[in-house]
């Protein structure tokens, strides 16, 4: 009776929309200098760690990288609920403290930043002097918010080695942000507001989106401002002021939409789900607080997804007793267990096809193999 109590609490708890987050978020300061251009890049960097903290360990696995482009006067700061969102999904957020003065700033220089700490922050996955030894996946990308936003269709445009380009409110730049979108051939993903008295959709967003060569998408926040792709900022919002802008939703609404079609959307490119993708082509349409369509006249072919390798069953028998027999890993394959609150239970190398789980008690697990084509999931009972 006992054991299917437990297979009730399990199917029920594995059912719901998501299961917490499996990382905490470590953060370190990193300066960066581009030889090239004699230019130190201060970057903030958030990523997966063992434990919540300044320097901590990177948690086991590999992780894709993410830039962040801050807005005009703006810093890293802004965007916390990105990177408080992203990190315990698995990602690495790194984000340039460059170019955020009132008076001068050089989108060209800003954009070559967010693609310069890609760059090292990859590099820095096979140096085994870095904190991110290892750690760190192939894929990248880059997001930007309004000036971020014009300087991360810069930066794509120079840029054959991102996997995807997410712009929130993006406004036009010097060099031109809406000429350099006909260079992008990468997955691009494009917001505006519709209560955007800042950078309007018209003249900015639209003008970029049309330049696009597909796969790309376009969102559009329902009273959306252009401030609340952002936390609360004082000098963004006293830009709205000054052009009477007016949001018809709140700050947390808006969040709460973008990130409904950003997450799969970068689990697609950056983590090669087929599932996510299946995810966002069901968002398209009219969601809440937004409208979202696609234009991808070639679907993306990726790799296994969660569902899909669950459906291929690694693990057999499941239930299990004292140890997991896998079916489908390569030998010395690198794994994690997580409870379903999200916490880190066990972890190792794959030896033998086999796995000792005896020291776990009777309950349900989310079983995590973790490789160079992504992380897959399946969730086991432990009897």
């Amino acid at each position: 009776m006992q054991f299917f109590k437990t297979l009730l609490i399990c199917v029920v708890l594995i059912h719901s929309k998501d299961l917490l987050a499996q990382f905490e978020i470590g953060s370190t300061v990193i300066t960066y200098t581009d030889e090239s251009r004699d230019r130190a890049i201060e970057t903030r960097i958030f990523y997966p760690a063992l434990a919540a903290g300044e320097g901590v360990a990177v948690s086991e696995g590999k992780f894709p990288v993410i830039s962040i482009g801050h807005g005009f006067a703006m810093n890293y700061d802004s965007y916390a609920y990105l990177w408080e969102h992203l990190v315990p999904l698995g990602y690495i957020v790194a984000l340039p403290t460059t170019e955020t003065d009132f008076v001068t700033v050089s989108h060209g220089d800003f954009a070559l930043d967010l693609a310069f700490v890609i760059n090292e922050l990859q590099n820095a996955g096979a140096n085994e002097a870095s904190i991110f030894y290892d750690k760190v996946k192939p894929t990248s990308g880059i997001i930007g918010h309004s000036m971020g936003g014009g300087a991360a269709f810069l930066a794509a445009a120079a840029s054959s080695s991102l996997s995807t380009m997410v712009s929130l409110a993006a406004a036009e730049t010097d060099p031109s942000a809406i000429d350099a979108a006909n260079e992008i051939t990468m997955p691009t993903l494009t917001f505006s507001g519709d209560e955007d008295c800042v950078t309007p959709a018209v003249g900015n967003q639209l003008d970029m989106y049309e330049n696009l060569t597909p796969c790309k998408g376009y969102v559009n926040i329902l009273g959306g401002s252009h401030c609340q792709f952002a936390n609360s900022n004082a000098v963004c919002e006293l830009g709205e002021l000054v052009c009477f802008g007016v949001e018809t939703i709140s700050e947390e609404a808006q969040h709460t939409a973008i990130l409904e079609v950003l997450t799969p959307w970068l689990e697609t490119w950056l983590y090669q789900s087929s599932e996510t993708w299946a995810t966002v082509e069901d968002l398209t349409g009219s969601g809440t607080n937004y409208t979202f369509d696609i234009v991808c006249t070639n679907p993306p072919t990726l790799g296994l997804s969660d569902e899909s390798t669950t459906a291929q069953q690694l693990i057999y028998p499941n239930p299990v007793n004292e140890s997991i027999q896998l079916v489908q890993l390569v030998q010395n394959q690198e794994y994690q267990i997580y409870d379903l609150a999200g916490t880190l239970v066990q972890a190792g190398m794959v030896v033998n096809q086999r796995i000792d789980i005896s020291t776990l008690e009777s309950g349900c697990y989310i079983f995590t193999s973790i490789s160079n084509q992504g992380i897959q999931k399946e969730k086991f009972i432990k009897q």
